[in-house]
């Protein structure tokens, strides 16, 4: 997911990550994108992944959305 989220950015030429060492390689035109457009992507993609991870009320409130009411 972080790979897709950088790729998606312009001026991105080569994109790699690795899981096991959770450290990415990025190779981008700077005249067309910079470094912290790529490290929101990063971030953007992190909290995703936390939200994918998370239950149901974690993921909305990571996601920016309000957790579903309970029934009472």
């Amino acid at each position: 997911m972080v790979t897709r989220e950088v790729k998606r950015l312009r001026g991105i030429i080569q994109v790699s990550f690795d899981l096991k060492t959770k450290t990415a390689r990025v190779i981008y035109d700077p005249r067309r994108v910079g470094s912290a457009a790529i490290i929101q992507a990063i971030n953007v993609a992190n909290a995703l992944i936390k939200g994918e991870n998370a239950p149901v009320a974690d993921a909305e409130r990571l996601l920016g959305g309000e957790p579903p009411k309970k029934d009472s």
